[in-house]
């Protein structure tokens, strides 16, 4: 009986170590190595009944305790991180059991201080083999008082051994091939981003997400080359502080890990940060392990990935191959990125030149012209602030004509139109382009004092040529980035020929009516004077037909028409020298305010015109400073003042002729001039009513006579 129980006791003993080793074997899938291992140990603690049971696993050249049962692991820690020594060094390079009933005794290999700290007395330590029969670790039960293991319960803890060796392997290789599904994952992720999108900021950030995602770390940054200038542009970042971004963006400096990898194209890795191989702003943001991986398409390095973390996790081999070849597929993304961004650009490119041109021809309104050209350009460009500026005047100036985007002081200044020794003028000078931004300040040409003040960071000023000759400047500006895309120059300089072309244009346009004012302007003068002439012709001919009276009113009313005047107006002197109206002709709801029958002296406008012998013109009698505004003028609102004196062949003064207008009016020469000879042929006629009268007279004597 005492037998079969003994029997019965340990085929459930080996059934429960076989459940055991089995539920190791399921675990693997589901729980983590140390999970593992600490399940490992509860369960020969309680299979072998000991005080502490532990595993030393190997991994790469260290040896640290994992899965600690039966003991808080800091009382062994001294032991936990180093390499294997004493007893667990003797297990794995005999390669067999050490068994130690009471290690206070024991004198042939040293003990660790740890153990005797922790009051341990009882040892017993087996190895773990691989399947190639490699040791890969040590399994040990300890217990605080002295024991004797036996041969069956040595055997028991190596088929433990056996059993977790086995688990171990299979756990880390089921790690392994997680750890590939989820680097490939991500790399297909990536390959994936690249595909379906060709907005690389978008890339860049998906692939540093991924990449810190399938390493475990939590910092990193991509650096992407700008192909025109050199200069490496801050594209994605994640877990850097602050200050380390903004020296990133503004304050980098040559020759550093960056400018290493672009020269060698090769990965750079630093697993050790107090080694004295970083710069001092890397240590004080704390990084443990850094690697710089390069961005390569057809084996010219275009960007930099940087990986990194606070934490004491090196950079493996493998981990670095799969970075490659992440940087590889970044690489190929930027340069497909950079030929879309390319081709869109020439797009739209061809697509404003070809508005501007389009608007250019279809009208002759410059300023309209401008206007589209000027709001085109800053579309396609993606800047945010522009002027256009043409040389007009006598002597020469900058003329501002358009602008956007710009303050009104800055406004202000070009409006005034000084051409000094600015870009402008180095523009206007060598009939090139301009460029400033962050490239371009520290290469000892004079800076743009006016746009830096103005905050813009990157302005390109580009010439405006008619006829091989700069007569404007177009000019576009931004805050948003330092390095203008120099791209982006042919474009402005093809839209600037375009405006020179719309600047002659507009000038052959503005030259051509003006030559047809003038033409309309010669016409209608020709046809008025030939009016003139004719009503002139008509009086004198009259002379002969009509009586004094008929021809002066006939003349008055000639001239309101002629004069476009509201009344014309001829006074006489009769033979006791008193002035008398004549004729008037014009407005009689003006003419019933004048006094035309009045006879008396000559005063006023009259009287000086016989005076001075000379016309009179007065653009407004409410403005004359000489002679006062009142009277029956003033009553009538009449203010323009045209007229003349009339003389007699012997001078002697006759009286005045003059018309009047209801508006200030500015009489010109020519209507001087008319007015002029409209009071010769009243004073022949006058002359010839005299001695037509006086002929008569002597006919009468002569007949009285006879």
């Amino acid at each position: 009986a005492i037998e079969n129980a003994r029997l019965y006791e340990e085929a459930r003993r080996r059934e429960e170590i076989q459940k055991l080793l089995k539920e190791l074997s399921q675990d693997i899938t589901s729980l983590d190595l140390d999970s593992l291992l600490k399940k490992l140990t509860e369960k020969v603690r309680e299979a072998l009944r000991v005080d502490v049971s532990d595993v030393r696993v190997r991994e790469k050249d260290m040896w640290p305790l994992l899965g600690i049962s039966g003991i808080e692991p800091g009382r062994t820690q001294s032991e936990s991180t180093g390499t294997a020594r004493g007893r667990s060094k003797w297990i794995i390079q005999n390669r067999k059991p050490l068994l130690i009933p009471d290690i206070s005794k024991s004198t042939g290999i040293t003990s660790g201080e740890s153990i005797r700290r922790a009051g341990i007395r009882g040892y017993l330590g087996v190895p773990l083999f691989s399947r190639g029969g490699e040791v890969v670790g040590v399994l040990r039960v300890l217990t605080y008082q002295p024991r004797e293991f036996s041969q069956e319960e040595v055997d028991l803890l190596q088929q433990f051994a056996n059993g977790a060796a086995s688990a171990l392997e299979n756990s880390r290789l089921f790690q392994e091939t997680e750890r590939r599904a989820r680097e490939q994952a991500a790399l297909n992720t990536i390959t994936s981003a690249t595909r379906q999108s060709l907005q690389i900021e978008e890339v860049l950030q998906i692939s540093l997400d991924k990449v810190l995602e399938v390493t475990g770390r939590e910092r990193g940054y991509i650096r992407v080359k700008d192909p025109v200038t050199g200069n490496l542009r801050l594209a994605a970042y994640r877990g850097l502080s602050e200050k380390y971004i903004d020296i990133l963006m503004y304050h980098r400096t040559p020759g550093g890990k960056s400018d290493q990898v672009f020269e060698s194209g090769e990965p750079l890795v630093v697993n050790d940060p107090q080694a004295g191989l970083l710069k001092e702003d890397l240590r004080q943001e704390g990084l443990g392990s850094i690697v710089w991986i390069p961005l390569k398409t057809r084996e010219k390095v275009v960007g930099i990935l940087n990986v990194s973390t606070s934490r004491p996790i090196p950079f493996e081999p493998r981990e670095v191959e799969l970075l490659q070849g992440i940087g590889n597929v970044i690489g190929v993304a930027l340069e497909n990125a950079r030929l879309f961004e390319e081709t869109e650009q020439r797009g739209r490119g061809l697509s404003a030149l070809h508005t501007v041109t389009a608007a250019v021809s279809g009208s002759l309104n410059l300023e309209q012209i401008l206007e589209k050209a000027l709001d085109t350009v800053l579309e396609v460009t993606g800047m945010e602030a522009g002027f256009i500026r043409f040389i007009e005047g006598d002597p020469p100036q900058l003329t501002l004509k358009v602008h956007r985007g710009i303050s009104p002081a800055f406004g202000e200044k070009l409006r005034r139109g000084a051409r000094s020794s600015g870009k402008s003028e180095e523009v206007f000078s060598t009939k090139q382009s301009f460029i400033f931004d962050t490239s371009t300040q520290h290469t000892g040409t004079l800076q743009p004092e006016a746009t830096i003040h103005e905050g813009f960071t990157a302005a390109a000023w580009v010439p405006i040529v008619s006829k091989e000759k700069v007569v404007g400047i177009i000019s576009v500006r931004t805050r948003k980035v330092e390095t203008f895309p120099r791209e982006q120059i042919p474009l402005l300089e093809s839209i600037g020929g375009s405006l020179g072309v719309a600047l002659e244009n507009a000038r052959l346009f503005e030259q051509t009516q003006i030559n047809l004012d003038e033409l309309k302007f010669t016409n209608l003068e020709l046809e008025r004077s030939t009016k003139e002439q004719r009503v002139l012709r008509e009086l004198l001919s009259s002379l002969l037909f009509l009586d004094l009276d008929e021809l002066l009113q006939r003349m008055t009313e000639q001239a309101t028409v002629l004069f476009q005047a509201e009344i014309a107006w001829v006074r006489l002197f009769d033979s006791e020298g008193r002035i008398w109206s004549r004729a008037i002709s014009g407005d009689e709801a003006v003419i019933k305010h004048l006094e035309v029958g009045k006879v008396g002296d000559l005063v006023g406008r009259g009287r000086w015109m016989l005076d001075n012998r000379k016309p009179l013109a007065i653009k407004d009698m409410a403005q004359d400073p000489i002679r006062p505004y009142r009277g029956n003028y003033k009553a009538a609102g009449l203010h323009g003042f045209l007229g003349v004196p009339l003389f007699s062949r012997e001078q002697k003064p006759l009286g005045v002729i003059f018309v009047i207008t209801r508006s200030p009016r500015e009489f010109s020469q020519r209507e001087i001039d008319l007015i002029e000879q409209f009071a010769n042929v009243a004073a022949i006629a006058i002359e010839n009513a005299r001695l037509y009268q006086e002929s008569k007279r002597q006919e009468e004597i002569q007949g009285l006579l006879k």
